[in-house]
């Protein structure tokens, strides 16, 4: 199974659909702010992984040709490697997402954000090994470098505004950071893994059925967390030892979306869409070049709704897209 490389869009059309992803995943990631009263969720976060996985599911089949669409509801014969070329991402970015909960709860945003800049050296080092075996160039390792200093000297200096402003500390002792690391690392293989699901079966699938595939098997694990969650752990939050109601997450599935809410995931999810699109044909380095973008756009709302609209609830909100879906 053969890898091969991305379609041959031009320099223009692969920064507007990097610049378009970054766009929607920012005013995804402000909508979600405006819709937390008094910062705290009224629904259940598991629940918007769900819906979030299902609507890009919804996206692909309905991109599908009708032929294409029969074959898949009439269950596409699948070999064990495809199953597990299409599984494998979506097992990674399901832990990924369900992780950043506990690690919201125990460990600042400061300290993620700085870690998590260090995705792109991930991805790199993910690069050299099996199936890709492409060493990046000392010029690429060099931007890499640049990119993650900018971009952790930049959460640094938000942190310490934050920070002055009441902002917590905490950095969550080892089992935080360690966290944060599993995180980071279960998110970059999920991004690797999802390029080379999408180029290696690039001659039996077709875009929308790679990407039905993918966002099927989230779907399922997303619902199936849910359903976990509230059966064994009755809908306990993640780090919260008091058995408060506000400690707990909504038992319904459709419990306490707004409008706003239902926005917010439906952006989030049309950019996971998008950043497929972008995986297909660019690279994974891509995706993680959208950050500066998205930190663009984040100030760019947050000025707009605090000036415009006179909200209050977005302070430090150029960091939301830390908790939106990755993919």
């Amino acid at each position: 199974m053969g890898i091969r490389e991305g379609t041959s869009l031009s320099l223009v059309r692969k920064i507007m659909l990097v610049v378009l992803s970054a766009a929607t995943m920012s005013s995804g990631a402000i909508c979600i702010r405006l819709a937390e009263p008094r910062g705290k969720l009224s629904f259940s976060p598991l629940a918007a992984s769900f819906f979030s996985e299902l609507i890009k599911f919804l996206i692909s089949v309905a991109l599908m040709a009708p032929s294409a669409a029969k074959s898949w509801l009439q269950v596409r014969q699948l070999s064990r490697k495809d199953m597990l070329v299409f599984f494998l991402p979506s097992f990674c970015f399901f832990v990924s997402n369900n992780l950043r909960y506990l690690v919201a709860r125990l460990v600042n945003p400061g300290l993620v954000g700085v870690i998590w800049n260090l995705k792109i050296v991930v991805i790199a080092i993910l690069y050299q090994l099996p199936p890709f075996s492409r060493p990046l160039s000392s010029q690429q390792w060099s931007g890499a470098a640049l990119l993650v200093l900018g971009a952790s000297f930049g959460e640094l200096m938000q942190d310490g505004t934050s920070s002055s402003d009441g902002g917590g500390s905490n950095t969550g002792g080892a089992f935080g950071v360690l966290l944060i690391i599993s995180q980071l690392f279960l998110a970059s293989c999920g991004s690797v893994l999802s390029e080379y699901a999408y180029k290696s079966t690039a001659d039996s699938f077709d875009f929308a059925e790679q990407s039905s595939l993918i966002y099927f098997a989230g779907t399922i694990l997303n619902l199936a967390s849910f359903v976990l969650w509230d059966t064994v752990l009755g809908n306990v939050v993640p780090g919260q030892e008091d058995h408060s109601h506000s400690s707990h997450f909504p038992a319904s599935l459709f419990e306490g979306f707004s409008s706003l809410a239902w926005t917010a995931i439906f952006a989030i999810s049309v950019a996971g869409f998008l950043i497929g699109v972008l995986l297909k044909n660019i690279d994974s380095v891509a995706q993680v070049m959208m950050i500066p973008f998205v930190f663009f756009f984040s100030f760019c709302f947050m000025e707009y709704c605090t000036k415009v609209l006179t909200c209050d609830a977005l302070h430090g909100c150029t960091r939301c897209h830390r908790w939106s879906l990755e993919s």
